[in-house]
């Protein structure tokens, strides 16, 4: 997720504080407030109730990102020797340790959804009046595509082939169908490397819900009661 760092017009600045609902939990340093960074929202402390502007970020390659803006610059951070030995012990331990929860951040989860095996990953999308959870594997048994209504609109839910990660945009109808690496519509529009192309070739305003990419327990334990898209089964 993108947040934007700012309450009130103060801005703020931000650490690793714990964990809740099993994933991390940010603080900011002024107020000492915890904060959800899927959510934005204040869980505890002096601005609890308020909440941060957030946007979702997309899971990409460097080479798609310059397919749809060739003038972007590329940012690559370099981590001090702290943070690179913690990189390297936290990727051991995912390794050697699987789906494991160390029980402090278990003791942050509430009871589990159990529609779904909790290390479920799929995409999560969300709005303030709703939320639905894609399973990755029925989007790759449905030809890596799929649409559904969301908010009284059509959403197209989709394998990124670059990053092979799950992404979701709205569209006007229709049908979809993968052509290479691109996702031609019915009325002719293209869906590619992250962006909406007309058939002429001019990139367009791509609309997205906000969405996550997310094990299943961690987007049920913060969207409770969420929809799960289910494959249709023809009689």
């Amino acid at each position: 997720m993108v947040v934007t760092p700012e309450v009130d017009g103060k801005l703020l600045s931000f650490k690793i504080a714990g964990t809740y609902n099993g994933m991390v939990l940010i603080g900011d340093r002024e107020t000492g407030s915890w904060w959800d960074h899927i959510t934005g929202e204040c869980v505890d402390g002096k601005l609890a109730g308020k909440r941060l502007p957030v946007s979702p970020l997309l899971h990409s390659t460097a080479a798609s990102a310059l397919g749809s803006h060739p003038n972007a610059r590329i940012a690559v951070g370099r981590q001090s020797v702290p943070e690179r030995i913690m990189s390297v012990s936290l990727d051991w331990m995912r390794r050697s340790l699987g789906r494991f929860l160390l029980p402090l951040a278990r003791s942050t989860m509430g009871d589990e959804d159990g529609r779904l095996p909790r290390w479920e990953i799929g995409l999560g999308v969300w709005s303030d009046t709703g939320s639905v959870y894609y399973p990755r594997d029925i989007i790759k048994k449905k030809g890596r595509l799929l649409t559904d209504e969301f908010e009284g609109r059509q959403l197209l839910v989709y394998l990124d082939p670059g990053s092979n990660v799950p992404a979701a945009v709205f569209i006007k109808g229709g049908s979809a169908r993968w052509e290479e690496d691109a996702i031609v519509l019915s009325d002719g529009k293209v869906v590619r490397d992250g962006a909406l192309w007309d058939n002429a070739g001019n990139q367009l305003f791509t609309h997205r819900p906000m969405q996550l990419v997310s094990r299943w327990f961690g987007f049920a334990l913060t969207f409770p009661g969420c929809r799960v898209y289910r494959e249709k089964v023809r009689p």
